[in-house]
């Protein structure tokens, strides 16, 4: 959780020493006042100095406490292991570490997560002498992260198990999202056959283009609900009703209605020889009644 590496409620100041250079300065106030955690540690990976901020998250008393360890002291033995090896490759080729995500358990059990830039430390000569970081907190919103990705999964696996068709189309009427069944039916074998195309790359006949004109009078402010639409066959012959639509609007976060949802709910009429069917179009034709095989409903 977040509150397991919280950060101090205000800066500690550390007292200004005699005589102190002005890039001495820069660094101690810069150390005092980061909300990150800043360390530095020699070519054993020991800790030579950090900021209060890092001795506070590893539960130290203070930085000085910390003086002369290791993450062994501190953190899990898996964890310190990968830091270490982090470090002495950072020793050896000079390559840094930038941003990196890392999941860390305390010994006591605190975990938490954390974005990492790991630099070589160098001296006047360039010569390498150990490495410094800056760690960041980002424990509140990986958690975040990860219950948005739950929930994400658990509505997806809602939408892929829902017996109706649902679907998401751009504002050029190019699907953006199918769930299962309507990919079924538009007779495409996964999502990525359907992303971008249109009803009338799967319907090309008089059934697609009505979709699509149904589709700009949603854009243009009209809603659908509880719709009976007819379908065509493959011979383009009118069959009985065979689905409700539900066409609205969806707003994006702009509030704009950018993309916009549809969910089409297939039904069956309970009386296959129907005296009439609504057209496409809104004329009346009478139905077909198949006496071999049911008709093949289409999703559009």
């Amino acid at each position: 959780m977040s509150e397991a590496f919280p950060s101090p409620p205000r800066p500690f100041q550390s007292p200004a020493p005699a005589n102190e250079s002005l890039d001495s300065s820069i660094l101690r106030e810069l150390m005092d006042t980061s909300v990150d955690r800043i360390y530095f540690k020699d070519l054993q990976s020991r800790f030579v100095r950090n900021n209060a901020t890092h001795a506070r998250s590893l539960g130290a008393a203070s930085p000085e406490a910390c003086i002369g360890k290791t993450d062994f002291d501190f953190f899990s033995r898996e964890h310190a292991e990968h830091a270490f090896r982090d470090e002495q490759e950072i020793i050896r080729t000079g390559r840094p570490i930038i941003s990196q995500l890392e999941r860390l358990t305390m010994r006591d059990g605190r975990k938490g997560w954390a974005s990492s830039t790991k630099m070589p430390w160098r001296d006047a000569t360039g010569k390498i002498i150990g490495t410094f970081g800056v760690t960041r907190d980002v424990t509140a919103a990986q958690d975040a992260e990860e219950k948005l990705k739950e929930e994400r999964n658990l509505l997806r696996t809602i939408i892929d198990n829902l017996p109706s068709r649902l679907y998401v189309k751009d504002t050029q009427s190019r699907y953006v999202l199918n769930n299962k069944a309507h990919i079924a039916m538009l007779g495409a074998e996964s999502q990525e056959q359907a992303l971008g195309r249109t009803t009338v790359d799967f319907f090309p006949g008089e059934r697609g283009l009505q979709a699509l004109a149904d589709d700009r009078l949603v854009l243009d402010g009209a809603s659908m609900v509880n719709q009976e639409k007819s379908d065509f066959g493959p011979d383009g012959d009118v069959l009985q009703p065979s689905e409700v639509l539900h066409n609205k609007p969806m707003a994006t976060c702009t509030g704009r209605s950018s993309p916009r949802c549809r969910c089409t709910i297939s039904i069956v009429s309970s009386s296959a020889s129907s005296a009439s069917a609504t057209t496409s179009h809104g004329a009346r034709r009478p139905s077909r009644k198949s006496s071999a095989a049911p008709p093949r409903w289409r999703a559009i």
